[in-house]
């Protein structure tokens, strides 16, 4: 059974909506699919060629963004573990130098 097509529109105007009050990019990736995905079903039951057009092309823009967004983070963690421990070895090291010289060991601020 497919839904009426004003219902489409509303549900596709709603997903789009919430892109925008999301803070994480994840949240814009996932609304913004499925905002395409509800658009296209509009355009097509509509008959709105230039709506379905312009979902059609941003499905796998949002897709691939989304795609490599995710495997960016999977990267970022798997690499997590042994940059926390270069990075404990570093400041060991420098507080090794640190206590031989007679000097507080020099704080990082990172933004």
């Amino acid at each position: 059974m497919f839904l009426d097509t004003q219902a489409i529109g509303w549900i596709a105007a709603a997903s789009m909506l919430a892109t925008f009050t999301c803070q994480s990019l994840l949240g814009i990736r996932l609304f913004g699919i499925s905002a395409n995905l509800a658009f296209i079903a509009y355009g097509w039951q509509a008959g709105l060629m230039p709506v379905l057009a312009l979902h059609l092309l941003l499905l796998p823009i949002n897709t691939l963004s989304l795609v490599r967004m995710l495997r960016a983070r999977q990267r970022l963690h798997s690499v997590g573990g042994a940059a926390d421990a270069a990075s404990d070895a570093a400041a060991g090291a420098a507080a090794a130098l640190a206590a031989d010289r007679k000097a507080a060991p020099a704080r990082v601020v990172l933004d």
